[in-house]
């Protein structure tokens, strides 16, 4: 499940304008890309990705080592877009369905909460980021389920 970032990083990413613009094939869906320098002087590139905890590919990993599919997902993502680290900062954001961060995630998460706080003077910010992806993630699973109970 691909989920739209853009609600959630808005505010600490304004200064510079957004941009959603097609950086790869038509086969490949739009990325989000924030024109604002970001790191090292490239723009911020990302993909949020929701990884399923207990789909058969993962369940079994994910029971011995937890955060397992949230890694794999991030790591296939960088290769997916091994091509853009020319020209861009690429972070991908993975997500478990029960809420845990890969590796990378969460300094990126701290960083962007980071900013956050920095824009609006309330340490209260990052509590909400965090409380607005858990509710992402939840409202992504409620549909799941629901989906799956329709006949």
């Amino acid at each position: 499940m691909t989920l739209d970032p853009s609600p959630v990083f808005h505010k600490c990413l304004t200064p510079g304008p957004k941009e959603k613009r097609r950086i790869l094939p038509e086969s490949t869906p739009v990325i989000q890309i924030w024109s604002h320098l970001w790191y090292r002087g490239r723009s911020l590139v990302w993909e949020v990705t929701v990884v399923d905890t207990y789909a058969e590919s993962h369940y079994i990993v994910s029971a011995a080592i937890p955060g397992s599919a949230a890694t794999d997902a991030e790591t296939d993502k960088c290769r997916k877009y091994n091509d853009l680290l020319d020209n861009y900062h690429f972070q991908p954001v993975a997500i478990e369905t029960t809420g845990v961060y890969s590796k990378s995630t969460a300094p990126f998460l701290s960083c962007v909460a980071k900013k956050l706080v920095d824009m609006s003077g309330d340490p209260r910010e990052q509590q909400w980021l965090h409380q607005r992806l858990s509710l992402a993630v939840v409202s992504g699973n409620a549909a799941s389920i629901l989906a799956c109970l329709q006949v």
